[in-house]
């Protein structure tokens, strides 16, 4: 399914305009794997408009006809299309630095665009500073596909017209009585248990990898995968962070209940070089996410990262959308110009998505089509090591909690709502912080308090469409490759470090950097300080010295 992780369509080269479908697509009862089941599944479905129905899931998709291509994310904006468009010529990839390069390449003129490469001077590279704030990159003729947009290329009479095309929303709940909101949970919870016991049943992933922390959505996600593989250990494994001491009672409680044995399994082993590797992380995420998270292998091993990804982040969302941009303009350096054309970045982001930035949802839609996008995201990517499935990160569920909270409801209570569904013994095991425990005027005003389908909630239907996951423990054998995660690390610090020697000062003398933090830097270099706050530096670094070549501000040194 990722033997080719990224992909690049382009005006320049017609050739290949082939149906595309890179992750996993949900409609109805169907699992569409990669696009070999993207293609046995309109084979059962001719005639189907492909571009408006395939929208539930994790992926990104190009479809081609005779006369046109269309491509999209899923509306959750768990993938990231990024595109040029100029004078009848267009380019389009999953991969912001291979797009960039491309156009280079074909010798189009690339401009820096500061307002959004300041996005990553805020200092903090968690909620923000970590990732783009806006669908701006920090080279101004590339931007990202906004989840509400598909690019549509039309042939007219040898003519290519491209175009940016609204996607019409999925039907929101509007109104939402207690019926409606029972049977919404009951039946995302029956088609998570579905599409579980269907991907099973067709033995798609040898095991199915469970991470189980001290918090919410990751004991929702194990109750989905546990109940959908019937209880069958040798179908998943817990993982837990033995380092995170505040999840092991929590998740140990857990496991004793349920009577799994299997506990905390090893860290899968590297199957890729130091030099890959390296390649790889810039590929997926110079210019667009700053912390360096590492690809073990360049095919992922047959197995599925279960994650707890959420649509929501209190701490994302606790100030307005005008008050957040007050602060992050007041940690901006430099002068007023960085900070008025961040400004106008952040603005445009909210247009785009059609969001009023006085609207109370706005930053929480704001988290979903960049923080969440970037960091639970970047599918192909993040999918080298395991093919990684969010099942919380879904469109109908997100519909479902929006009506409820806007309503006068609150995220815990659905929370709370949707666990007891799946077990009300989970709802009264420890969490990480006493905080979490359920209160009991949320236990009082729960709807699904007593009903009868709690704790057994029936497996949906499902059937698997595709499948041609062949990663597995022994492939991409490549010579000189890493022994472990820690040896992996130092060999694309290493990496960094000779990129940051050669290039860095390509940032200063575009203006990207000034020539003291580069002194500073260079300081920490020769001390030789490891550490992941080096590393991210070190990424800051990288990110510039790239933008600085790519858009032809290089100074021979």
């Amino acid at each position: 399914m990722l033997q080719e992780a990224y992909y690049l369509f382009s005006s320049w080269d017609p050739v290949g305009r082939a149906p595309l479908l890179s992750g996993v697509a949900y409609y109805d009862d169907s699992i569409i794997v990669g696009t070999e089941g993207l293609l046995e599944w309109v084979n059962e479905n001719p005639g189907v408009d492909v571009a408006s129905v395939i929208r539930e899931g994790r992926f990104s998709c190009v479809w081609a006809s005779a006369s046109s291509l269309v491509a999209w994310c899923d509306d959750m904006a768990q993938e990231t299309i990024y595109y040029y468009e100029d004078a009848g010529r267009w380019a389009f990839s999953n991969s912001f630095l291979a797009l960039a390069r491309e156009l280079r390449t074909r010798g189009v003129s690339l401009s820096v665009h500061k307002g959004a490469l300041a996005a990553f001077d805020i200092g903090n590279y968690s909620l923000f500073g970590g990732q783009l704030v806006s669908h701006q990159t920090p080279i101004r003729e590339i931007r990202v596909l906004s989840n509400n947009h598909q690019l549509k290329v039309t042939d007219l009479e040898g003519r290519q017209n491209f175009s940016l095309d609204h996607r019409p929303r999925q039907a929101q709940v509007e109104t939402l009585d207690p019926e409606s909101y029972i049977g919404g949970l009951q039946q995302f919870v029956s088609s998570w248990k579905g599409r579980f016991s269907a991907m099973a049943e067709k033995n798609l992933f040898d095991h199915y990898k469970v991470g189980l922390s001290g918090g919410y959505d990751s004991r929702i996600t194990f109750a989905l995968a546990y109940q959908g593989l019937s209880g069958s250990t040798d179908r998943y494994q817990i993982n837990s962070d033995p380092k995170k001491v505040d999840d092991l009672g929590p998740a140990n409680a857990i496991r004793e209940l349920y009577q799994i044995e299997n506990g905390f399994k090893p860290s899968n082993p590297v199957r890729v070089n130091g030099e890959k590797a390296y390649d790889l992380w810039k590929l997926g995420n110079v210019g667009v996410y700053l912390p360096v998270y590492l690809a073990r292998r360049e095919i992922p091993a047959k197995a599925v990262n279960v994650h707890g990804g959420h649509f929501r982040a209190h701490a994302y969302a606790k100030m307005s959308a005008q008050q957040r941009l007050s602060v992050i303009q007041k940690k901006l350096p430099g002068g007023n110009v960085p900070k008025r054309e961040f400004a106008e970045v952040w603005c445009d982001a909210f247009r785009e998505m059609d969001v009023d930035m006085d609207d109370p949802r706005a930053m929480h839609q704001h988290y979903l089509n960049f923080r969440a996008r970037f960091h639970y995201g970047r599918s192909w990517y993040k999918n080298l090591s395991n093919i990684v499935m969010t099942p919380l990160l879904s469109a109908k569920l997100k519909a479902l909690s929006d009506a409820f909270i806007w309503g006068g409801g609150d995220m815990q209570q659905v929370t709370y709502d949707l666990m007891y569904l799946l077990d009300p013994q989970l709802t009264e095991m420890p969490f990480d912080r006493e905080e979490k425990r359920f209160p009991s005027e949320v236990k009082a005003r729960s709807l699904v308090k007593g009903c009868a389908l709690a704790g057994r909630v029936p497996i949906g239907g499902g059937r698997v469409y595709g499948g041609g996951i062949t990663g597995n423990d022994t492939e991409v054998a490549a010579d000189g490759r890493c022994r472990s995660l820690a040896e992996l690390g130092r060999a694309v610090s290493d990496r960094m470090v000779e990129e940051f020697r050669t290039e860095g000062v390509a940032a200063v003398d575009c203006g990207l950097a000034d020539h003291l933090s580069f002194l500073k830097m260079r300081t920490v270099v020769k001390l030789g300080r490891e550490s992941s706050s080096t590393r991210a530096l070190l990424s800051w670094w990288v990110t510039r010295a790239e933008i600085a070549n790519l858009t032809g501000g290089r100074r021979d040194i």
